[in-house]
């Protein structure tokens, strides 16, 4: 068995990588493995054409699921924030999950393996996110699928336009 004894000597991670490339491909892949009977360049030859990798898929999501109880008032606390669902999962148990679609960071909540509201992620920290319609009287939460969240713009734009307005403006109201 041939082998190579890596020194100290080396100075550089490029030097090392050259050495190791001229290993495996002079000794390594050359020689006869003892479980598959062949030489691995050989396994690698025949193998190789059979492989298909897979394109255009999501990103796979690593973010754990997180559980948290809704308050009354129909909100549920993530990384010190509070983040609106619909009025009938107030006092529930549900699911917090992180995900990221095309850079965009979102908080998806669940009840059970229903996805109930999504927020954009809020970086700052003791802030209400709300969505409008989870107040409304009238309003029944379905099931929202992640492709359909960037084709609501119709529901987006229904949320009230706070005007800017000076301080003098509250105190004459405070007054009447």
């Amino acid at each position: 068995m041939q082998g190579v004894k890596f020194t100290k000597s080396i100075s550089s991670l490029e030097e090392f990588n050259r050495q190791a490339n001229i290993w495996i491909n002079q000794v390594a892949n050359n020689r006869i493995h003892s479980t598959i009977g062949e030489k691995p360049i050989d396994s690698w030859l025949k193998e190789k054409e059979f492989l298909r990798f897979p394109n255009n898929l999501p990103d796979y999501q690593v973010s754990p699921s997180i559980t948290r109880f809704s308050t009354k008032d129909q909100f549920i606390q993530y990384k010190q924030n509070f983040y609106s669902v619909p009025k009938e999962y107030a006092w529930r148990k549900l699911f917090i999950k992180e995900i990221s679609i095309q850079g965009n960071k979102l908080v998806n909540i669940y009840y059970q393996n229903e996805l109930i509201a999504q927020h954009n992620l809020c970086t700052e920290r003791g802030k209400s996110i709300e969505n409008p319609l989870h107040f409304k009287k009238d309003f029944k939460s379905t099931n929202i699928s992640i492709k359909t969240k960037y084709n609501q713009k119709s529901i987006w734009k229904n949320y009230p336009e706070i005007p800017v307005r000076p301080f003098e403006y509250y105190d004459q109201l405070l007054k009447n």
